[in-house]
């Protein structure tokens, strides 16, 4: 990082903010102790995850002030406690987790206080209340920092311990240790706050999955009772394409990324829910010959939708009369982010359903529709068996609406 973008910002804060940097930026030492902890703020800064941030800054800490141990304080702000959070050392997983109120000991005044401190002899100093495991890990020294973050809100305390060699800490380390501790809050701000978008994200899928299938339900038990065999199947569809639609939402409920899911899994299921609306699980055979293939939600939706358009087809007409349809799904991608799909079939074509202009149901709308909004091509070839229904488009990341074009 030392020379990179970051550095001529992170310089300038620095000598505006600390005295030190004013009265040795020529000490060669200390100006590799500089570039050192800018490599290190950009190792903090290059994760999201909340206890990778966490695992960075203590790593830092502990190499920027060369100590035996360190560890990161977080203040629980319903309980208004200080939380010591993955502390290394001998005693580091014996100790962590552990809860203590704010304004207790070393790392508590600090962050009361809001003021770094070094307590080169802890013995000495009465705020100290002794070791977690004295017999696996003693303190002699103390470095303390409060995080704080943009606001200038303490969220914590980041704290050395044991410098090694039985050195003791120079006040002359305070002001390199603080600029570690403010990119630390900073870094862990964001981890959190990236946190909690994943979950509000998350929650949203699980609401939006939830609705469907409360609507797919309630279209089901009126398509129950209905005595037209017409109306009966025209809400079966639509409980298909409901099931479709929550089915990639479900996906991303589980799934690790919102910008991307993991299609082969997805088609499966919205192929396996068709089957099941129709109460036709028995009656086809279906494989699945897939390759990793992740799209965004807006590709998903509306490719999922489209299978779905046509093993109602199938079943509809492809199948009808078969004692047992033969259904097989075909998912590849090539290098060029193109993305080839294939539905072959055993039964009777459905050329008429998938081709004609003149076809009055819906499906057919809706497969030319989506098909545009993938900026994909669809042929059905029935030249020789299997039957096969074509769908080719690039891979893309657009932004907008899963279902923009209906």
């Amino acid at each position: 990082m030392a020379g990179g973008v970051f550095d001529p910002v992170f310089r300038t804060y620095y000598k505006t903010n600390s005295v030190f940097m004013d009265n040795h930026l020529d000490d060669s030492y200390h100006k590799e102790k500089l570039d050192l902890l800018l490599e290190l703020i950009g190792q903090i800064n290059s994760d999201l995850e909340l206890n990778k941030v966490l695992l960075s800054i203590i790593h830092a800490a502990k190499i920027i002030t060369d100590s035996e141990a360190c560890s990161v304080f977080l203040i629980d702000d319903v309980s208004n406690e200080l939380i010591l959070s993955i502390p290394t050392g001998p005693a580091g997983n014996s100790v962590s987790g552990k809860r203590f109120p704010m304004g207790e000991g070393i790392a508590g005044w600090v962050a009361e206080n809001a003021e770094s401190q070094i307590v080169n002899d802890v013995s000495r100093d009465n705020r100290f209340r002794g070791d977690f495991k004295p017999e696996i890990f003693q303190t002699r020294n103390i470095l303390c920092a409060p995080l704080l973050n943009q606001s200038k809100k303490v969220i914590g305390v980041l704290q050395a311990i044991n410098k090694k060699g039985g050195s003791d800490y120079d006040e002359r380390e305070i002001p390199l240790f603080n600029a570690l501790a403010n990119q630390a809050a900073n870094a862990i701000t964001n981890a959190r706050l990236h946190e909690e978008r994943t979950a509000l994200l998350s929650e949203i899928h699980h609401r939006v999955k939830n609705n469907m299938a409360v609507v797919s339900s309630l279209i089901q038990m009126q398509a129950m009772v209905e005595q037209d065999e017409g109306v009966r199947g025209k809400l079966l569809v639509n409980v298909a394409r409901i099931s479709s639609m929550a089915t990639v939402h479900e996906y991303l409920y589980r799934s690790d990324s919102f910008s991307r899911l993991n299609f082969a899994d997805n088609i499966k299921k919205v192929v396996s829910g068709t089957l099941s609306s129709f109460g036709s699980t028995d009656q086809v055979d279906t494989s699945f010959e897939c390759g990793v293939v992740e799209l965004s939600i807006n590709q998903s939706i509306p490719c999922s939708l489209i299978v779905n358009e046509v093993v109602v087809y199938l079943l509809k007409y492809g199948f009808a009369g078969s004692e047992k349809g033969v259904f097989n799904l075909k998912l590849r991608t090539e290098s060029n982010e193109k993305i080839h799909l294939d539905i072959e079939h055993s039964g009777a074509s459905i050329r008429k359903q998938v081709e004609s202009a003149n076809n009055p149901e819906a499906g057919f709308h809706l497969i030319d529709v989506l098909s545009k909004q993938l900026q994909a091509e669809y042929r059905y070839h029935d030249e020789s068996v299997p039957f096969t229904f074509s769908l080719t488009f690039d891979r893309s990341d657009r932004k907008g609406a899963g279902n923009s074009s209906l």
